[in-house]
């Protein structure tokens, strides 16, 4: 099959086994709009279309969602990664990508305008189509904020998972590996059909934010191995500090509903995570402030405050887990 790439042509050929032509008859067989997906070559118009979403000189508040699926080792992050880098390829790179939707928001304020951050499939959680209210509302208020920041967002999944915030759902099809070209499948979200294919070129195996990411990426599981942090860049004095501003401690009066309350915001985090956040919610609120220093703190001087250092890691000994007291140690 001869396909076009923004103006460069190439002979598509996908690497097909027995498996392959079995499971390709059987998708046939289930969805007829699939069909498009091998005849109808969507790849310009695609790009295109996004080009000008991520224009910075758009005269309104424009951002796109994708929901990128796929069978786990299926190249999706790859294939992301080089479809953006298609389409941006001055401003994208490793450093737009993380694990966690909390971190979308503090990638908002880092990345420029009119840009993608990607959210990589998690370890731990799925996120479209399951959890609680809450989760389903912090989904909408994240793209809310990016679409005003004009941010576009793709999230990774491995399973394909319906939410009122995609616009365009993807999913890796074949791959041609001689000319390193995947072929994606691109389906609308109103009914859910079918509707054509994306080519993408892949990036080299040396390309320099490929590399970085799978540094990053080995990192992220290491941690999540180790028990640290979920694996999420979480800043979790920044999270009890912006409790410690909502909080209605009127309301919150016991340190129980103080754990509920913050169960309840995030709903994925260990119980050392938890502790962890109380730990540094109760110091703040016992002294009426956030500006107080206090380990794990830059420019906290144990020496010189060896007497109230040894009072906070008591108390910290008395009321929470040990997992914690080590975290809030490490942390910072």
């Amino acid at each position: 099959m001869i396909i076009d790439i923004m103006g460069k042509k190439y002979d598509y050929k996908a690497y097909k086994d027995d498996m392959y032509m079995y499971l390709m008859k059987l998708r046939l067989m289930n969805n007829k709009s699939f069909r498009r997906v091998f005849k109808i070559d969507l790849t310009n118009k695609f790009i295109n279309s996004m080009r000008k979403i991520v224009d910075p000189n758009h005269l309104f508040e424009n951002n796109t969602i994708w929901s990128m699926s796929g069978a786990t080792g299926s190249g999706k992050s790859l294939c992301v990664m080089s479809l953006i880098k298609v389409i941006e390829p001055d401003r994208f790179n490793y450093k737009h990508f993380c694990f966690f939707d909390e971190e979308i928001l503090t990638l908002a304020k880092k990345i420029d305008r009119d840009s993608f951050i990607v959210r990589d499939e998690g370890t731990n959680k799925a996120i479209f189509g399951i959890g609680s209210n809450r989760q389903s509302a912090n989904l909408q208020l994240v793209a809310e904020a990016s679409r005003k920041r004009g941010l576009s967002l793709c999230f990774i999944e491995p399973e394909e998972k319906p939410s009122d915030i995609v616009k365009w759902y993807m999913e890796t099809v074949d791959m041609d590996i001689n000319n390193r070209i995947t072929r994606i499948a691109l389906k609308e979200p109103r009914n859910m059909e079918y509707i054509g294919a994306v080519y993408v070129p892949v990036l080299p195996d040396n390309d320099r934010d490929w590399v970085n990411y799978n540094k990053v990426k080995d990192k992220f599981i290491k941690d999540i191995n180790e028990g640290n942090l979920s694996g999420a860049k979480v800043d979790v004095r920044s999270l009890a500090k912006e409790i410690f501003t909502e909080i209605d401690t009127s309301i919150y009066k016991s340190k129980k509903e103080r754990k509920a309350y913050v169960l309840t915001k995030y709903p994925h985090f260990t119980n050392s995570e938890i502790d962890l956040i109380l730990t540094y919610l109760e110091i703040y609120l016992r002294e009426g402030s956030i500006d107080k220093e206090i380990p794990g703190d830059p420019g906290y001087q144990v020496v010189n405050n060896e007497k109230k250092y040894n009072k906070e890691m008591e108390e910290i000994d008395k009321e929470y887990s040990r997992d914690a007291k080590d975290l809030y140690l490490k942390n910072g």
